[in-house]
């Protein structure tokens, strides 16, 4: 399989299982929170050292490693879409400085923010506009009656080669 493959692979394992199908929901749910170890096993309610063992058995990277690239991923997509800078990218995925953001994302990427959007550019236009990042989707409206908006859709995480940091140094 290839990388792409293997990621989504190894998150939708991890959804096979409820303890850390709850805290990949957790990092899905609000990915800029303050995430660290002890309260992703708090939230697959498990000791830290049996959760990062199962979480990675299951998902094939470490808890940290995944929040890291998939907060990654979310500020790429906003990037190439134009929406947020570089700062507002950084306080988005939980970072307190756009400094440490830009060197997580360039560990993430291997190439700094500003560099990765001028490839993704370049990319896009070579392919004749083909690869444009897609618009945000609104919410579907509610069913009616009352009834409740289904569940919202946890997005499939985008892996790289590069090795994920945390935005601090817990584990």
């Amino acid at each position: 399989l290839g990388e792409a493959a293997q990621a989504e692979a190894g998150w939708l394992r991890g959804l096979g299982d409820p303890a850390i199908a709850r805290a990949l929901q957790g990092i899905h749910h609000a990915p800029h929170d303050d995430w660290d170890v002890a309260r992703l096993a708090s939230a697959a309610a498990m000791s830290r050292s049996r959760f990062c063992l199962r979480f990675k058995a299951l998902v094939g990277n470490t808890p940290i490693g995944y929040l890291t690239a998939h907060r990654m991923t979310l500020a790429a997509e906003q990037l190439e879409a134009g929406s947020l800078t570089v700062a507002q990218a950084a306080a988005q995925a939980g970072y307190e400085s756009d400094k440490v953001f830009a060197r997580a994302f360039r560990r993430w990427s291997g190439l700094t923010p500003a560099a990765y959007l001028k490839r993704e550019r370049a990319r896009r236009q070579a392919l004749g506009g083909f690869g444009e990042p897609a618009a945000p989707v609104a919410d579907p409206p509610s069913g009616g009656g009352g009834q409740p908006s289904p569940a919202p859709q946890m997005s499939r995480p985008r892996m790289s080669s590069a090795p994920a940091r945390s935005p601090s140094s817990r584990q």
